[in-house]
């Protein structure tokens, strides 16, 4: 019993680091990387098992990973590459179709549950990753990649930060940096002179040959749209009380 209490309390500890890994493989192990192919769903190297699972939390997870959405899910034994992994993950639950949303316990599965997804849409040509190069998802901040190459901070503004997390399914920025760590020079430089007008990529100019130097990569914290829509409501709440206390004065 105490074993399980550590396997779950772990399970939460990911999700709110942001510490998130999904990947699609097809029955040869390659990734998936373009929508409306069905994949083996995978959570940092393991399978996810079926149990709980519905299509909110499958256009959840297809958001992750860069996808507009989920066209639909499977699930049970078909390729001969899924015993090669262990099952990670079951139980997951997604009240809306918003990663942050979802929880989710340590599996005790078979390989006759795990989920086979298919997605929608193309890929963001950006993604984040962590320390380790493993491309995250979260509220924390990880390093900004456009196409597997850094970000120059040439230009790069609060329109470029909402434009970038948006286009990978964020409701927009929540901060970001100029800097140099996780030893980001292990990446090419792949975008320079992101001079956004607006938070969407549609305003953006930019060039991908650049004469940028080391040191000003981005790095970004995205925003969910769950935070978003409860920002939205706790200033409608404080509005309100404000509207209340003013009708009451005016009473008096």
């Amino acid at each position: 019993m105490f074993r399980g209490s550590v396997l779950i309390l772990t399970a939460i500890i990911l999700i709110s680091e942001g510490a998130i890994v999904f990947q699609l493989v097809d029955s040869s192990r390659n990734y998936i990387t373009t929508g409306e192919q069905e994949g083996l769903l995978l959570y940092n190297g393991g399978t996810v098992c079926h149990s709980h699972f519905n299509i909110t939390a499958a256009h959840a997870i297809c958001k992750v990973m860069g996808f507009e959405g989920a066209l639909g899910w499977t699930s049970g034994q078909k390729w001969k590459i899924q015993p090669s992994f262990s099952v990670a993950i079951q139980s997951v639950r997604c009240p809306v179709s918003d990663w942050s949303s979802c929880t989710y316990i340590s599996s005790g599965c078979n390989h006759a549950g795990d989920v086979f997804l298919t997605c929608s849409g193309t890929r963001s040509s950006f993604s984040l990753v962590d320390r380790r190069k493993y491309t995250v998802s979260g509220s924390q901040e990880f390093l900004l990649l456009y196409n597997g190459g850094t970000v120059c901070g040439d230009q790069f503004s609060n329109n470029s930060a909402d434009a970038a997390c948006r286009d990978m399914g964020y409701s927009g920025s929540k901060n970001w940096r100029v800097g140099t760590c996780w030893n980001a020079g292990t990446y090419r430089i792949a975008l320079e002179d992101m001079n956004c007008t607006e938070g969407h990529w549609g305003s953006c100019s930019y060039t991908t040959s650049h004469n940028c130097v080391r040191g000003k990569d981005i790095f970004i914290s995205c925003k969910s749209r769950q935070e978003s829509e409860s920002k939205t409501l706790d200033s409608s709440s404080e509005q309100e009380n404000l509207e209340k206390e003013t009708e009451d004065k005016a009473t008096v």
